[in-house]
């Protein structure tokens, strides 16, 4: 891959939407693809309370260690997949990377100007529309249940989902209605994924949380729903600004698969060496 996919890998430990939008000073389209199917495995901070929680309940004398290792997992795994991806999609032409010092001029707001609103116009008109269509469908789907309108998220249809998926689950450790609940939300906002543990288990605060996840969760499990968590489905906005960057639902789609597809696989491995070795 390009040594310029340094820089949005860097701008996705803070958002994988701005790693994925700054792959566009990568010039080569295969390589750009190649980051861009790659980005929504480096560990974004909307990951952060995830870890810090299940961290301090689990891993108090290896925090720093913990979290290093799951920052180094999502970039090595990142680089495998573009790596890969590069190969099947690039045309393998090569690309020298020149960096000039433009000349000084002076600024043209009327430009600047018209390039916002165009870039601003096709972020709403193409990520937009599927992160609002999503949001929508997640709303209902957390708001609503057979009888209607409900405040109560466990009897809500996201919660039968959830009880659909938990046999899925169940061989990464954490096979329950509450873990299926939250990694459903996080879909919408990865940080959701600590909120929709609060109230699926009933928990009041932060620190009854942390007593619950002590109860219904053991070490491996909880390293285990840590990687997932790392590495499944993106988020909608990162899968919306996909399709907004490539202009095709089917790397859109491409990108939500292979991130399951190693999710599921690498939280397996983890857990069951867990299992073995804690």
């Amino acid at each position: 891959i390009s040594s310029l996919s340094l820089v949005p890998y860097i701008s996705g430990l803070g958002c994988n939407v701005l790693g994925v939008n700054s792959t566009r000073i990568i010039k080569d389209d295969g390589q750009r693809l190649a980051t861009i199917l790659s980005m929504p495995f480096i560990s974004c901070a909307a990951r952060l309370p995830v870890y810090i929680i299940f961290i301090e309940v689990f891993f108090v004398k290896y925090q720093a260690i913990v979290l290093l290792f799951l920052h180094l997992l999502g970039i090595v795994v990142a680089i495998f997949v573009a790596y890969i991806t590069d190969r099947k999609l690039s045309k393998h032409r090569k690309v020298t990377n020149v960096f000039s010092i433009p000349a000084y001029e002076k600024i043209n707001w009327k430009y600047i100007y018209r390039a916002t609103i165009l870039k601003v116009k096709s972020y709403l008109v193409n990520a937009g529309k599927l992160i609002f269509i999503g949001s929508m469908i997640m709303w209902f789907l957390v708001s609503f249940s057979m009888s209607g309108f409900t405040t109560n998220i466990n009897e809500s249809f996201i919660s039968g989902i959830g009880t659909m998926i938990e046999p899925i689950l169940a061989p990464l450790g954490f096979g329950t209605i509450e873990a299926s609940v939250s990694l459903l939300s996080a879909i919408l906002a990865k940080e959701l994924a600590v909120s929709a543990l609060v109230v699926s288990y009933g928990a009041g605060d932060i620190s009854a949380l942390s007593s619950l996840i002590a109860v219904n969760f053991t070490t491996a499990s909880a390293l285990s729903y840590m990687v997932f968590t790392l590495l499944y489905i993106p988020c909608l906005a990162t899968i919306g600004v996909i399709y907004s960057e490539t202009k095709s639902k089917k790397y859109a789609i491409m990108s939500v698969v292979i991130s399951l597809v190693i999710g599921y696989v690498l939280s397996f491995v983890v857990y069951n060496l867990a299992n073995l070795f804690i």
